[in-house]
């Protein structure tokens, strides 16, 4: 599973940094997307809570290639659009 959070208030690099406890592979697109992979499901939980923890504004879209991933957490910028939960075996 790769996840993708974008920050709303272009902290990537805080980011990074937090990500880095929970996630083996990290990578900062820009200065308000990141990359990463957790190394569990239970990690990538984790991470999530930690983010909401610290107080971080952050959309997190999940999938299993990059670009699905981005997708889905771009998509919550869109409250236009219509939301729909899709699994895909």
């Amino acid at each position: 599973m790769i996840v993708h959070l974008f920050m709303l208030n272009g902290e990537a690099d805080r980011v990074l940094v937090a990500s880095t406890r929970f996630c083996p592979r990290v990578e900062a697109l820009n200065s308000r997307e990141v990359f990463c992979v957790p190394a569990t499901a239970e990690h990538g939980r984790e991470l999530f809570v930690t983010l909401a923890r610290e107080g971080y504004r952050v959309l997190a879209g999940a999938g299993r290639s990059c670009l699905v991933a981005r997708l889905a957490s771009l998509t919550l910028r869109r409250p236009h659009l219509p939301r729909r939960a899709l699994k895909i075996d």
